[in-house]
């Protein structure tokens, strides 16, 4: 039998508070950081090596108003308040 690790919320914000820390060095368009293009090497069913492209280069956030929204976010699940989801009707 297999147990699987469960994080806790206070793992979750703290994991997601180092990602804000280093949200400019994450690419927006795959999420992780790197420079260039991105390609990772898998084996096809014949076992035979295939190049998958992740991500052609890497797209970086300049609004500084989306670094302010994640970290209300992770304050937010700090707090133990439910999100707030935009168009949602009353």
């Amino acid at each position: 039998m297999t147990m699987q690790y469960q994080e806790t919320e206070e793992e979750r914000v703290e994991e997601h508070n180092k990602y804000l820390d280093n949200l400019d060095k994450y690419c927006n368009n795959c999420g992780r950081i790197h420079t260039g293009r991105l390609v990772e090497e898998h084996l096809d069913g014949d076992n035979k090596p295939i190049e998958i492209v992740i991500c052609n280069g890497p797209v970086f956030i300049e609004d500084t108003d989306y670094r302010d929204y994640e970290q209300a976010r992770a304050q937010m699940i700090a707090d133990n308040i439910p999100p707030d989801f935009e168009g949602k009707e009353e």
